[in-house]
């Protein structure tokens, strides 16, 4: 059975393995009573035992892609709904924003966590709705923590550094988290929209739109389509899922502050 210790106690291990070999010396060198022989070469086996069961484990913190950081507060919302797309009706997710360019720059964002394709059949980016009750939800986008490039990433650095058997690789992997605490104010049930209209006509259209004039336009021709959407209710999240660490809140107070 090998020991894992943490990498910051290296020094110190580091220090009791000589410490042993410097007392077996000394021992060589001088003679001492039986009994005492004895226990110092006991307690010199044990420490010998563990130093060479000692695995030291690194930490490696993965990050994500992340957004451009902004100083000035974003006003987004959340838009649904159907259009046409290469000549096939197709459902739409998107948010909105308030200028063309922080629009596109967002998408371009988006794009790359998909690898920059416009395809995300194995889910990098993780599209959720979580509803607190009929009206009240919390849209969610974050890169998947398994994505793909994530994982290639994560092998490439093992197969470079992990492959000394006394030393273990411990990954944790970091992704900003999109949330949008909504309101919908629409027709019908917000649920049963994505329900019985989105998902059953999936792959949907994911997509950034700006304002122009109150007038809502996309901000790209082709969007991303995405295979993967979860809607699930508050009450149903567990503490192992990231939407549960972000509470519903109005936002509308602040909206245009």
């Amino acid at each position: 059975m090998k020991i894992q210790v943490p990498i910051r106690y290296k020094a110190v291990i580091t220090a009791i393995k000589w410490g042993a070999i410097l007392i077996s010396i000394i021992i060589s060198f001088f003679t001492l009573r039986t009994e005492l022989v004895v226990i110092i070469t006991l307690c010199l086996v044990i420490i010998g035992l563990f130093v060479e069961k000692v695995i030291f484990k690194y930490d490696y913190l993965y990050i994500n892609p992340t957004p451009r950081m902004r100083t000035e507060p974003q006003h987004t919302f959340v838009a649904v709904g159907f259009d046409e797309f290469d000549g096939i009706e197709r459902p739409f997710i998107g948010l909105v924003y308030r200028t063309k360019v922080e629009a596109q720059e967002e998408f371009r964002y988006f794009k790359s966590i998909n690898e920059n394709r416009y395809k995300d059949n194995d889910n990098d980016i993780i599209i959720s709705y979580v509803f607190e009750d009929e009206k009240r939800y919390t849209f969610f986008m974050y890169p998947n923590k398994n994505r793909n490039r994530t994982m290639k990433n994560i092998e490439e650095i093992k197969l470079n550094e992990g492959h000394d058997k006394t030393k273990k690789l411990n990954f944790k992997v970091f992704s900003v988290v999109r949330f949008f605490p909504s309101t919908f104010t629409g027709e019908g049930n917000l649920k049963e929209i994505l329900t019985e209209k989105v998902l059953p006509k999936t792959p949907f259209a994911f997509q950034t739109f700006y304002l122009d004039n109150g007038e809502i336009k996309p901000a790209q021709k082709k969007p991303i389509l995405k295979y993967n959407l979860r809607i699930i209710n508050r009450n149903e999240l567990s503490s192992q899922d990231i939407e549960s660490g972000f509470e519903w809140y109005d936002i509308m107070p602040h909206f245009h502050k």
